[in-house]
């Protein structure tokens, strides 16, 4: 959920993170496990670790707020952050990802616009646009932003009564050329 998402940015700097918000929206997110298990709660319970495992280790929050926490420049018309701090790691973590991302973001591939007959927010996916490079983790990544982006619109236009999004692939140009590796 987008809302548990930025009721429990730390780094927002806002405001506090919201507890009640947050509780009402795990909530949420079990419900949904338990439903699609139907009441099975041990395999609802296991799909939902897998599930915020396999965010961890995507760095799902990283790639939310890629775009959002933007390093100021300084005086010196460079960004701040980005370089190494003095532990030897990055000091923007989002730095990479702001920079993979919007190049993709630029080139069109994916993309939100406009709603199915029932308000979902519909994914557009151009598969000719995949012609130039190929990898397999950042097209992940790439992908996980959009969708996340696509599903935070689905939840705040409809005050979290959607939780579904359309997605439509456009072949109309596709040949053996743009076909992702089988991997």
């Amino acid at each position: 959920s987008y809302r548990y998402f930025v009721a429990s940015d730390c780094q927002s700097g806002d405001q506090p993170p919201n507890q009640q918000i947050r509780l009402r929206f795990a909530k949420r997110m079990a419900r949904r496990h338990l439903e699609a298990e139907k009441g099975n709660s041990a395999l609802a319970l296991r799909k939902m670790r897998d599930t915020l495992h396999y965010r961890e280790e995507m760095r799902v929050d990283v790639i939310r707020r890629c775009f959002y926490h933007v390093p100021e420049k300084r005086d010196d018309g460079h960004a701040s952050g980005g370089a190494e701090d003095g532990d030897g790691a990055l000091a923007d973590p989002h730095s990479p990802y702001r920079e993979r991302l919007g190049n993709e973001l630029t080139e069109g591939k994916i993309f939100v616009r406009g709603r199915g007959r029932a308000g979902h927010p519909l994914l557009c996916v151009l598969t000719h646009k995949y012609a130039s490079g190929f990898s397999q983790d950042w097209y992940m990544k790439y992908n996980i932003y959009t969708l996340e982006r696509a599903l935070a619109v689905a939840e705040r236009e409809s005050d979290g009564r959607l939780e579904k999004v359309i997605a439509a692939f456009d072949f109309g140009q596709y040949t053996n050329r743009f076909r992702p590796p089988l991997g």
